[in-house]
Parts: C-alpha cells; sequence; structure tokens
C-alpha cells in the first residue's frame, strides 16, 4: 500500500509540475505575445508543455477542460 501511496503521490507532483509549467507557456503569451521565446531546452519534456499552455492561450491550440467536481460534467 505505501508504494502505491508513493506513486501516487509522484504523479500528483508531475501533474503538478506540468500545470505550472503549461500556465507559464499561457502567461508568457499573454504578457508577450508573439515575442515570447520558450525558457525550457527543446530536448525536455517542460518545452512542448509550455508550447502547448502558450498556444492555447493563442487560440492556436484548444486548451485542456479542468473539472473540479462531477458535478461541472453533467450537460
Amino acid at each position: 500500500m505505501e508504494d502505491i501511496t508513493k506513486e501516487l503521490a509522484k504523479k500528483i507532483m508531475l501533474a503538478k509540475h506540468e500545470r505550472t509549467v503549461w500556465e507559464a507557456g499561457r502567461a508568457a503569451s499573454r504578457a508577450q505575445g508573439a515575442t515570447a521565446l520558450n525558457p525550457y531546452s527543446p530536448t525536455s519534456s517542460d518545452y512542448s508543455i509550455w508550447a502547448d499552455g502558450y498556444e492555447a492561450e493563442r487560440g492556436l491550440k484548444t486548451a485542456a477542460v479542468w473539472f473540479e467536481d462531477d458535478e461541472t460534467r453533467k450537460p
């Protein structure tokens, strides 16, 4: 059980990190527009996550939908 808990904690921390990087891309798009530069190395996974956030804010890509609870999923 402890191994499962540790693995879940790692996944939660990774998701939080990815969300932070994605939001940074969005913020850069709002603040700097087309002149924004991706601060991550092109060989890192953060590079594409940042770019996804940037493109979502610019309207070039559909942003992910985040649900807080099951009520928001109902039509």
